[in-house]
């Protein structure tokens, strides 16, 4: 049975913010640190857990972040070394430091596609009764196959799924904002590319203009047309931002 478990409320993509600020450090006071100097500024952060010497000792001082800041969302995210992150520990350590930091105050946890092949039934699913569960896939040298990336992801009930590719060219944002559009209507998605490359798709939203629009842009400044255009910054929005 795929019904979301009874995690309440559950956190809906249009109640999210639309820039969520990644916050890493060696140990718990930096961590924290640097969330109380963007805090006033961003309301939705990325805890990287897996960049903390010692992650466990974190916890405390992710509570009372979290509890001195109410209007706060926060994503736990310890991703292993195996998937491009920095955790060494094994899976089922990974989780528990996850369900700690749902016990903590988190609202959100990434879990990478790699670490949900490998979990036991119901480990997922139990994370997940605890708060919003962000399913993660990141290729680290193309943008290609998105499509069976995210088939793999969808056997796993998740709140959300994210495709996280490299851009090798301009036209890789295109590809990507066009997934998003295609499947966004059936799953709630986040995606974007990494890479120079991919700085526009980093930029752009889907909500800002639609695919098509995004993408005249896109072709446009990766013309020989565009050469003469150097520190603009270009809004696709239909005017919402002047």
């Amino acid at each position: 049975m795929n019904s979301a478990p009874p995690f309440a409320p559950r956190l809906l993509p249009l109640r999210l913010p639309r820039v969520c600020v990644a916050v890493v450090g060696t140990d718990a006071n930096e961590l924290t640190e640097k969330a109380e100097a963007l805090v006033r500024d961003n309301s939705f952060m990325e805890f990287r857990l897996d960049y903390l010497s010692k992650p466990g000792l974190a916890l405390p001082r992710i509570k009372r972040f979290i509890e001195n800041h109410p209007g706060t969302i926060v994503i736990a995210t310890c991703r292993r070394a195996t998937s491009g992150g920095k955790f060494r520990g094994s899976i089922p350590s990974q989780l528990d430091l996850l369900g700690k930091a749902t016990a903590a105050g988190c609202q959100l946890v990434d879990v990478e596609l790699q670490t949900a092949g490998k979990c036991k039934a119901g480990q997922l699913q139990k994370l997940r009764s605890r708060a919003g569960l962000i399913l993660s896939f990141h290729d680290f040298r193309a943008t290609k196959k998105l499509e069976d990336s995210l088939e793999k992801m969808v056997a796993y009930p998740a709140d959300f799924y994210k495709v996280v590719s490299t851009a090798t060219t301009l036209s890789d944002n295109v590809t990507m904002i066009k997934f998003l559009a295609r499947e966004g209507d059936r799953h709630s998605m986040v995606g974007m590319c990494m890479g120079e490359q991919g700085i526009i798709s980093r930029v752009l939203g889907v909500r800002a203009g639609s695919p098509d629009e995004v993408a005249r842009v896109i072709h446009f400044l990766a013309a020989d047309a565009s050469s003469y255009i150097t520190g603009q910054t270009w809004s696709v929005n239909g005017g919402m931002d002047m």
